[in-house]
């Protein structure tokens, strides 16, 4: 995997540094640094971007997921950013609707931070911290979309993620299949009843004998 580098500018001005990698999957890692005004590079961590990884993903939103490696324990990732100097750390993942992105701020991303990269409580971002987050996610986003790769990476992530995604389709088809045919027996139970009851009203009143 070859990494190629990125000057991006955010919506409120901040700079940043970028080293993408592109994994065979179509998962895009940002390793990010933030270039201060004295341009002092300062390093933050890790961003991976790529499709919504759900089994029943919503056409155009984007994952984001801090930090390095696995997608569902946070704990087990490494390179968290940071947003600032010395924290706090930005952790977990988000799936975003691009449409939903604003240039005036970051107020449109609910990110949680932490303390520390990994095993220690997260919480909701402070309104500064939050404003700085979702200023800095945005930009990678839209960077991540307006790249001549990304048909080519949405491909690559959809069919690396077509096996459990075609099994949780067959997982909800059975269900559904059991479903019907629980319908169908109820069906045909309430079916049997009335046919019953209205042999017994026939009985009763004779309108069936000549």
């Amino acid at each position: 995997m070859s990494a190629t580098t990125a000057t991006i500018e955010t919506p409120t001005g901040r700079v940043l540094k970028v080293e993408i990698t592109d994994d065979q999957f179509g998962r895009s890692t940002y390793a990010t640094s933030l270039v201060k005004r004295t341009g002092e590079v300062l390093p933050m961590g890790s961003v991976v971007i790529h499709p919504d990884h759900r089994t029943d993903p919503k056409p155009g939103r984007v994952y984001v997921q801090f930090g390095e490696g696995d997608l569902n324990d946070r704990h087990a990732r490494t390179n968290v950013p940071t947003i600032g100097g010395d924290g706090p750390y930005l952790v977990g993942g988000a799936i975003l609707n691009p449409n939903k992105i604003t240039d005036e701020d970051g107020r449109w991303f609910r990110s949680r931070v932490a303390s520390h990269p990994t095993h220690s409580h997260s919480h909701s971002a402070g309104e500064e911290t939050g404003e700085r987050a979702g200023d800095i996610v945005g930009a990678l986003v839209k960077h991540w979309l307006a790249r001549p790769e990304h048909t080519a990476l949405t491909t690559a992530y959809s069919k690396f993620r077509a096996p459990e995604v075609k099994a949780a389709l067959h997982a909800k088809l059975a269900t559904l299949r059991a479903n019907i045919t629980g319908l169908e027996l109820t069906a045909s139970d309430y079916e049997s009843k009335i046919a019953f009851l209205d042999l017994v009203h026939q009985d009763e009143t004779g309108t069936d004998s000549e």
